[in-house]
C-alpha cells in the first residue's frame, strides 16, 4: 500500500470550504446525495434512516438527498421510508432488476446529478458528523473519494477469534493514505471525477458474488481517480448474531479471496491462461500455508488474534484457488 499523503493543493473539481491555496477554492455548500441500496432488511433501514435524521451538518456546508433504492421487485421497503420522517429531502425508488449491482447502478444514476455520492449500508448507522467529517477529508487531502471507517460491534458470547481475527474490520490505515479499491458501505465520491472517467455502472456479473464495489473503485483508480482514507467520518454496524459464527466468517473470508482473484481475472484483455491459474493456486497456497503458521503460533501462544487472523488468511487463499478453477461462491443468491 503505498505512504500516506499529506495535504496537498486540491484538484479544482474538488470543493473545498477552507483555501487549502486560495486559487483553487471553490465554496461550499454542495450537493450531497446519500445513497443507499436496500433488500428486505426493514429493521437495519429504519435504524440508518433513524441517524441520518441527527447529521450534525450546516446547511451552508452541504445540501443533502437521500435516495432508498429498494432491490425487492414488491416495494418492501416502502412504508419504512415514509414512515421515517426523514429531516432531508428523500426519494424512493424499486429496483426490480435482481442483485446488488443493478441497485447500486440504479443508486448511482440518481446521485449523479450531483456534485457528490456518498454511499451506506442499510444495516448501518452514521455518526453525526459523518457526511461533514468525509467532505472535509475530500478537500484536505485533495481526494475524488474517501473511505471512511466501519466500526463493527459484536453481539454477546462472540468467540474471541472472530472478534479479533479481522474478518469484518476496516482497513488500518494513515489518514491521506491512497487505496487501489474500497467498498462502499462507507465511501464518498466526487461526481465530477465519475463523469470525468465514464464510470456510471457496477458489473452485473458479481450480482450474487458480491465484490461489484470492488471492481467499480479499483477501475476508478486505474482510470485516474484518487482515493484516499479517512480516519473520521465513521459508521457502525451490529454484526448480527448468525454472523457471528465460525461457518459465516469462513464464507466471508473465502468469498473475500475469491472476489479479488476473479476481479483481477476478469481485468485481463486477453483469454485467461494456464500461467495465471497457477500463479493464483501459487498465490492462494502461500496464504493458506502462511495462515496455518499463525494459527499453530496462535494455538500455542494462546492468542486468539493469531489463530483468527491466520483462519482468515487461509480462507481467503481457498477463495484465490477456487477462482483459478473457475469457481464464483454465490454469497447473495436468492
Amino acid at each position: 500500500m503505498p505512504a500516506a499523503a499529506g495535504p496537498r493543493k486540491p484538484p479544482k473539481h474538488v470543493l473545498c470550504g477552507t483555501p487549502l491555496d486560495g486559487d483553487d477554492l471553490v465554496m461550499f455548500p454542495v450537493s450531497v446525495a446519500v445513497l443507499i441500496c436496500t433488500y428486505k432488511r426493514p429493521a437495519g433501514l429504519r435504524s440508518l434512516l433513524a441517524s441520518l435524521n441527527k447529521l450534525a451538518i450546516d446547511q451552508g456546508l452541504a445540501d443533502v438527498t437521500v435516495y432508498v433504492i429498494d432491490n425487492d421487485a414488491s416495494g418492501s421497503a416502502r412504508e419504512v421510508v415514509e414512515a421515517s420522517a426523514m429531516a432531508w429531502p428523500t426519494q424512493y425508488v424499486v429496483e426490480p432488476s435482481a442483485g446488488i449491482p443493478a441497485a447500486r447502478t440504479a443508486a448511482l444514476a440518481n446521485g449523479l446529478a450531483h456534485d457528490f455520492v456518498a454511499f451506506v449500508d442499510d444495516d448501518e448507522v452514521v455518526s453525526p458528523g459523518w457526511l461533514a467529517d468525509l467532505l472535509r477529508s475530500a478537500a484536505t487531502y485533495g481526494s475524488d473519494a474517501v473511505a471512511g471507517p466501519v466500526r463493527y460491534e459484536y453481539p454477546p458470547n462472540t468467540p474471541a477469534w472472530i472478534e479479533r481475527g479481522g474478518f469484518f474490520d476496516s482497513p488500518d490505515l494513515r489518514p491521506g493514505t491512497e487505496m487501489p479499491f474500497a467498498a462502499t458501505n462507507n465511501l464518498l465520491m466526487s461526481c465530477s471525477r465519475l463523469r470525468e472517467v465514464g464510470l456510471y455502472q457496477f458489473d452485473q456479473r458479481f450480482a450474487f458474488t458480491g465484490g461489484s464495489d470492488t471492481a467499480f473503485t479499483k477501475e476508478f483508480t486505474e482510470s485516474g481517480g484518487r482515493l484516499t482514507w479517512s480516519d473520521r467520518g465513521e459508521v457502525r454496524e451490529l454484526v448480527p448474531p448468525e454472523r457471528a459464527t465460525p461457518r459465516w466468517v469462513l464464507k466471508r473470508a473465502y468469498r473475500t479471496g475469491n472476489g479479488l482473484a476473479r476481479i483481477q481475472l476478469m481485468r485481463r484483455k486477453n483469454k485467461v491462461s494456464v500461467m495465471d491459474q497457477f500463479v493464483l493456486i501459487v498465490r492462494g497456497g502461500a496464504r493458506i500455508a502462511s495462515g496455518m503458521i499463525y494459527v499453530v503460533a496462535g494455538l500455542v501462544q494462546r492468542n486468539p488474534t493469531s489463530v483468527g487472523q491466520g483462519i482468515r488468511r487461509a480462507a481467503r487463499g481457498a477463495g484465490v484457488i477456487g477462482a483459478a478453477f473457475g469457481h464464483a461462491y454465490a454469497e447473495y443468491k436468492r
